[in-house]
């Protein structure tokens, strides 16, 4: 199943899954792009509604594949990254920001579903006095990041289902390939019939 696969495997899946939505609001994904890797400014998938690509309105597939659930501690660095990338000038902020593992942790799973709380935990991470987030950052850059944290809407952050994702994908020519089902056993045979009677 979709849980013992590797990162590149499972970025290369959410992939097939985006593209599988055609209409979004009515609208096409133009492009759907694997980013991952390093320095991919945080989206390892870019799902462009616009010909503008990321510099446009797009939104952003974070593919986490880990052992355990997924928690704040995974989640915190990967949206520093998406607002740097607006402070930098790389990208526009994304106007949908998913995540995509096997396993959100509950209490992530709940601050999803509660955007003003969610923002509430990050700050609250982000301006502690030992806070590591963003510690790699220029400080003018770091106090801009901080600003547009507190400036953003954090109903963009989403986490997708994996029962939904399983379920869109299986309607793709990549699914049986992805998970090759055995053949069930014909009923009426006898195990381990042999030849003609004499």
């Amino acid at each position: 199943m979709a849980y013992i696969y590797k990162a590149d495997d499972w970025e290369d899946f959410t992939v097939e899954w985006v593209r599988a939505f055609g209409l979004w609001n009515r609208r096409p994904y133009l492009l759907v792009k694997r980013m991952g890797g390093a320095g991919d400014r945080g989206a390892d998938v870019a799902a462009c509604l616009t010909s503008q690509g990321t510099a446009g309105e797009w939104h952003c597939y974070q593919c986490k594949h880990y052992s355990k659930a997924l928690t704040q501690s995974d989640a915190w660095p990967e949206m520093v990254k998406i607002f740097t990338a607006k402070v930098l000038g790389e990208d526009e902020l994304p106007t949908r920001y998913v995540f995509v593992a096997p396993k959100i942790g509950q209490t992530l799973d709940r601050l999803l579903l509660d955007p003003p709380k969610l923002k509430r935990d990050f700050l609250e991470a982000w301006e502690k006095s030992d806070s590591k987030l963003g510690a790699d950052l220029d400080p003018a850059v770091r106090r801009a990041v901080g600003d547009l944290a507190r400036q953003t809407e954090f109903s963009m952050f989403e986490a997708a289902d994996i029962d939904n994702i399983l379920e869109l994908h299986a309607t793709t020519p990549h699914h049986v390939r992805r998970f090759p089902e055995r053949l069930k056993r014909r009923t009426g045979c006898r195990a381990g019939a042999g030849g003609a009677e004499g």
